[in-house]
């Protein structure tokens, strides 16, 4: 023991530094591992510059395309390019997805006599309901106001007399009031009738009414005023050529002039939204009609694969077509297109529809099932003339 003590002592030193010593040799172990992971690091990335110098070589043979496939390919690429094919919805030339095929239900009577139902797609070839119905005519529905100069029987004085036929007003054949809008569906009764009124000339007379129910009850004119104002119709008679100083001098006037006498008037109506329309006419010849275009109205023939030909002849605004079960009202009736709305109230979609003027249908071959109906008659003549005689 002794003999250790002296050994002991010397370590002692050591033994008081032993943390210092473990930490030097921890920090000489981490530097020597960084040292060696830079040195990796550096062997990888020189291995790295030396793989990408190396050329890289493809090989192998150009794959044959299709044509078709290379067309289909270089249409890709015109589209790309900033020059897309419009997008068409219209059911022909694209997929129908915005306007589905529609199905309709064809009762076909077979030799035997017995009746088969076939559900028949409306297509453009062989179009069904409203897609083969066609607007063969659109007529203008007029106004006319003719004035006349006539000699009295004296022939000293010259008289002034203003015709009217007016066919615009009309009114559908009333039902009962629990049918509801159902008598859309029958023809229009026509209002026009021809009258006249003799007018003499007075300084700042105003508008004068100038149609049949002017000597109406008073009931009569009061439902026109209050519901049909559009129905009226006045002129304002400014004045007309002034007779020469000689001939009233002579008292006698010649036929030649009464024939010549220019009018000055201005002719008033109304458009269903209430708008006053005034058409002015300050030289107007005796005896020249002027005709005025209030409305239109449209013919219409409707022919497919299973239905024979059928005729519609005289169709205004607010009128019913029935098109293999579909309800359709005209809304509107320009000089070129009727617009068509399949009617919410007799289970209709809500869709409207523009047929252009002249735009016929597909051919289809004879009917072989369904009956024909012979073609709505003409509007009957007017009406014998009538109106007050008296001047005003």
């Amino acid at each position: 023991m002794e003999k250790l003590q002296p050994i002991l002592e010397k370590l002692k030193g050591v033994l008081d530094h032993l943390e210092k010593v473990l930490l030097g040799v921890a920090l000489i172990a981490v530097a020597f591992f960084c040292i060696f992971k830079l040195i990796q690091a550096q062997k990888s990335i020189g291995a790295a510059k030396e793989d990408a110098n190396k050329l890289i070589v493809l090989e192998g043979n150009l794959y044959e395309v299709d044509d078709k496939l290379q067309g289909i390919l270089a249409d890709l690429v015109i589209e790309a390019s900033g020059n897309p094919k419009p997008l068409v919805l219209d059911g022909k030339s694209e997929p129908m997805v915005f306007n589905p095929r529609k199905w309709k239900e064809i009762i076909i009577t077979e030799n035997g006599g017995s009746q088969v139902t076939n559900l028949v797609p409306d297509s453009v070839k062989e179009p069904l309901g409203v897609s083969a119905l066609e607007v063969t005519d659109i007529v203008p529905v007029q106004l006319m106001v003719t004035p006349i100069a006539r000699l009295a029987l004296s022939q000293a004085k010259v008289l002034y007399r203003f015709e009217q036929m007016d066919f615009y007003p009309m009114a559908f054949r009333t039902l009962p009031p629990q049918y509801g809008p159902i008598n859309t569906f029958l023809p229009h009764v026509q209002q026009a009738q021809k009258v006249y009124r003799r007018l003499t000339r007075v300084e700042n007379r105003g508008a004068v009414e100038l149609h049949w129910w002017y000597n109406q009850r008073a009931n009569v004119r009061t439902f026109v005023r209050q519901y049909h104002s559009d129905w009226i119709v006045q002129i304002v008679f400014r004045g007309a050529t002034p007779t020469p100083p000689q001939f009233e001098a002579a008292g006698r006037i010649p036929l030649k002039f009464v024939d010549s006498v220019r009018f000055d008037l201005d002719i008033i109506h109304q458009t269903p939204e209430g708008q006053m329309i005034t058409n002015k006419y300050q030289q107007v010849l005796s005896k020249s009609p002027i005709a005025i275009t209030r409305a239109y109205q449209a013919n219409f023939r409707f022919q497919t694969k299973y239905h024979r030909e059928k005729k519609f002849f005289g169709y205004r605004e607010g009128r019913h077509l029935m098109m293999d079960g579909e309800a359709l009202r005209i809304i509107k009736i320009t000089p070129n297109e009727v617009h068509l709305y399949s009617d919410l109230e007799f289970g209709g979609n809500g869709k409207l529809y523009i047929k252009k003027k002249g735009v016929a249908a597909p051919a289809v071959p004879a009917a072989v099932a369904g009956g024909a109906a012979a073609p709505a008659p003409p509007p009957p003549p007017a009406p014998a003339p009538k109106g007050p005689d008296g001047g005003q």
